[in-house]
């Protein structure tokens, strides 16, 4: 859900409609991407990457608000959701989890270089991007709509009951 903070991924995610009308669909391909990152062996993993790349190349607009042009697969919007999909589970494992974000960052169109390697550095980011989140009325109706879980992930059981 962190797209839905950044203006050009939510013009993005707005524009395409998945949220709203398959969001079952949209975040099970997202939760199979990042776990073929994780456990995929090498074929499989760039096979996915380029398969991912290739569906944002699609994706282009305006980004309502700036009237500015969006590009999904634009490197600082690619950052943005790495850094934000990823958490580690506890702090023995935070070494483990710097290493696997920049290893999967290098298969989209990720500037490595910008990929932090530390809580310190996930800091510094976070201070860059907060001068353009935004909450506007299209990112209450997709969180709204996430979080109407049983009617978004099981619809069979939404109208029963």
């Amino acid at each position: 859900m962190s797209e839905m903070f950044e203006p050009f991924l939510l013009a993005s995610v707005n524009d395409t409609q998945g949220v709203m009308t398959r969001p079952a669909l949209r975040y099970d391909r997202t939760l199979q991407y990042m776990a073929m990152i994780v456990f995929g062996d090498s074929e499989s993993v760039l096979k996915a990457a380029d398969i991912l790349v290739k569906i944002h190349s699609r994706i282009v607009g305006t980004e309502p608000i700036s009237g500015l042009p969006y590009n999904t697969n634009d490197p600082e919007a690619q950052l943005w959701i790495h850094l934000t999909a990823w958490h580690s589970a506890d702090q023995a494992e935070e070494d483990q989890y710097w290493a696997d974000c920049a290893r999967a960052a290098e298969f989209q169109t990720i500037d490595i270089a910008q990929v932090p390697r530390s809580r310190e550095e996930m800091r510094a980011y976070y201070e860059r991007m907060r001068p353009i989140l935004a909450v506007t009325e299209t990112t209450q109706q997709h969180v709204d709509r996430l979080l109407d879980g049983v009617a978004v992930l099981l619809p069979e059981c939404a109208n029963h009951g």
